[in-house]
């Protein structure tokens, strides 16, 4: 979030950032929380973190406000770790909420997740967001992020694009559904 507002991309799009009052971790001068204007609150998913995500709703069972979901083209996901080069890798909800929002995204998270989001059979449109996450340091994909970010702003007919990536976007959706099945069973499986 930080490269974003010192890149004077802050106002291009649609920003939340909670704060970590045990970590204390150097926000930059960023004004933490950093809150969606008429976001929903989540009472459900404030209730698990007994209120506190640092300073913004715990939506984790909705994409948000439908009015700003339905008015962007690309999502960033900061997922919640990004330390691991092995063969350990976590995905959220976070990570899941463009696919069944029908959104491209980026995530900046473990180095392997985008091998775990293949294996599964979903589409990281690389030909669109380039390949930047298979840079080792997460800074370097941050970098690549950036730069993505920055071209897309010149690109004249994101509407028109997000048209074109929606029979991709319909079937990384449907795998998803196949995949979160998939688990339904193993654990069913389990009991």
């Amino acid at each position: 979030v930080s490269e974003l507002y010192s890149n004077n991309l802050q106002n291009d799009g649609y920003i939340s950032l909670g704060y970590d009052d045990i970590l204390k971790p150097d926000y930059k001068n960023l004004p933490v929380p950093i809150k969606l204007n008429k976001d929903i609150i989540n009472i459900d998913g404030d209730k698990n973190v007994f209120g506190d995500a640092g300073g913004i709703t715990n939506d984790i069972s909705t994409l948000g406000c439908p009015d700003k979901w339905n008015n962007h083209f690309l999502n960033i996901v900061s997922e919640t770790t990004t330390g691991s080069q092995d063969q350990g890798v976590f995905i959220s909800e976070k990570t899941f909420k463009p696919i069944i929002g029908k959104r491209p995204f980026m995530v900046l998270g473990d180095y392997n997740i985008y091998k775990k989001l293949h294996d599964w059979g979903i589409d990281t449109f690389d030909d669109i967001l380039g390949d930047g996450y298979k840079e080792k340091l997460p800074l370097d994909r941050i970098k690549w992020i950036i730069n993505t970010v920055k071209e897309l702003k010149s690109h004249k007919n994101l509407p028109i694009l997000l048209y074109k990536l929606k029979p991709r976007l319909d079937n990384n959706f449907k795998v998803l559904m196949e995949v979160a099945l998939d688990n339904e069973l193993k654990l069913d499986s389990l009991i």
